[in-house]
């Protein structure tokens, strides 16, 4: 067996990590809700992960698969965060986990969150830091990692579990793609003085993290935290992007975070100013020192290049 699989295969990171897989000569499996028609991969459409029968059919010469497939920030009326997420996050999660189970495959990779640590962080986060989730992704995202725990032990299907940052690169969705427009679009940027270190990771290095994950030896029932090689703060981001736009005419400016942080309490964007003034700092070093992985893109031109693509 030498496959691997990908479910969420239509996502950001699931397209980004089939193409990794394919230009290193592998036929992956794509797996999603949505058909695909990825040239050398072995596509498979699942309308419902809860049909574990259909999907073990297709694991049958898989080696790994990694699970992308979930609800990250979409969009909902209020209360129904934590059932959606749940329903996405755990059963989906659970579901795939069983299919791989019945198929008899070796290693199932779950893709979790550095939320599950924590917002932020006053030292950088380590894999071994007790969880403390906040938010209605993250809490499912949790409980997903237990009952997965559960499920799986006693097994032959390994489990390892990895909590990236946040998560960007060319065509990013969700708040680092608001970063891009806000640094494309605006005059002025009041972001200057967000000096607060924090953590994030390209998704090509995402995505090769993953691969090492599903194929080094030795990590049944570890959790590794993954990021970028050095962190930056958003005061820097903000200037990389800007600088490497071609038609923006955005100034960075410094406007004092205090006055920032009344802007936001009065404007009602609280959270979101929490999410880029705190520190959130993550402790990757356990994982690159026991599986040699190293991120290959710099925070610098990982910021370039999604910037540039942000302008096709």
């Amino acid at each position: 067996m030498s496959e691997i699989a990908v479910t969420g295969a239509s996502g950001f990171i699931g397209r980004v990590l089939i193409g990794r897989l394919l230009a290193a000569g592998e036929t992956p499996v794509a797996i999603s809700r949505q058909p695909l028609e990825i040239a050398g991969a072995r596509n498979v459409a699942i309308t419902d992960y809860a049909r574990t029968a259909e999907l073990a059919a297709h694991l049958s010469e898989v080696e790994a698969l990694i699970h992308l497939a979930g609800r990250a920030h979409q969009a909902s009326h209020p209360g129904q965060d934590e059932a959606l997420f749940e329903a996405a996050n755990i059963d989906t999660a659970l579901y795939a986990a069983r299919a791989c189970m019945a198929a008899g495959v070796k290693r199932f990779v779950f893709v979790s969150s550095i939320g599950v640590n924590g917002n932020h962080s006053a030292k950088p986060f380590l894999d071994t830091d007790e969880p403390a989730p906040t938010e209605p992704y993250a809490v499912s995202k949790w409980k997903a990692e237990q009952a997965l725990g559960e499920l799986l032990a006693g097994s032959p299907t390994e489990l390892t579990i990895i909590r990236p940052p946040l998560v960007y690169g060319p065509g990013c969705p969700g708040n680092f793609r608001k970063l891009v427009r806000l640094a494309a679009t605006s005059r002025w940027i009041p972001l200057g003085a967000l000096d607060a270190p924090r953590s994030f990771i390209h998704v090509v290095n995402l995505a090769d993290a993953l691969i090492t994950a599903a194929r080094h030896p030795g990590l049944d029932r570890e959790t590794f935290l993954v990021a970028d090689a050095r962190d930056i703060t958003v005061g820097e981001v903000v200037r990389i992007l800007a600088g490497s736009l071609h038609a923006s005419r955005a100034r960075v400016i410094n406007v004092p975070v205090l006055l920032l942080k009344i802007a936001a309490f009065l404007l009602g964007r609280r959270a979101l100013f929490d999410k880029l003034a705190a520190p959130l700092q993550v402790d990757a070093s356990r994982f690159s020192r026991v599986t040699g992985w190293k991120p290959e893109i710099t925070v610098e031109k990982g910021l370039r290049d999604t910037a540039k693509a942000f302008e096709k």
